[in-house]
């Protein structure tokens, strides 16, 4: 019999979680992508200037301007993208997680469920901070389905 603990992703904590400020008075300096002078409006970031179209998301290639983008590992990633790249995906719906993930070493790999997929293959009890039992064939049952 195995205990799980449910947690947050651990991939997406070293991802940050930031939004664009647009400013649109004169002079703005030069643009910190292509270094061209700003003469109209700014995305302003980290300290820096962006035309609006060069500041773009490395996955998609579409404008971050006014939208709440991540940054992981020096890119920046619009919302979808970000999640298509690094969410993990559901062991049991094979759709990508966003928030709170379970997951448990299974014998081979990490398996990782949306809290209301990671349920007792027999009578649907959530198995989130529970005890279950693991089959071979991944099936997964409560204690006391387990037992029967």
């Amino acid at each position: 019999m195995d205990v799980i603990s449910d947690r947050f992703e651990e991939s997406l904590k070293t991802s940050k979680k930031h939004s664009t400020v647009t400013m649109s008075t004169g002079s703005l300096g030069n643009c910190g992508t292509c270094k061209k002078p700003i003469n109209e409006r700014a995305v302003v970031y980290s300290g820096s200037n962006y035309h609006s179209g060069c500041f773009l998301c490395a996955g998609c290639k579409k404008t971050l301007d006014g939208l709440t983008f991540f940054t992981k590992d020096s890119h920046h990633y619009c919302e979808t993208c970000h999640t298509q790249l690094f969410a993990k995906t559901c062991h049991k719906c094979n759709d990508k997680i966003v928030g709170r993930t379970i997951s448990f070493e299974d014998k081979d790999s990490s398996k990782y469920f949306h809290d209301e997929c990671f349920t007792c293959n027999k009578c649907r009890k959530k198995l989130a901070g529970e005890s279950f039992f693991p089959k071979d064939d991944g099936v997964y049952l409560c204690s006391d389905c387990g037992k029967l």
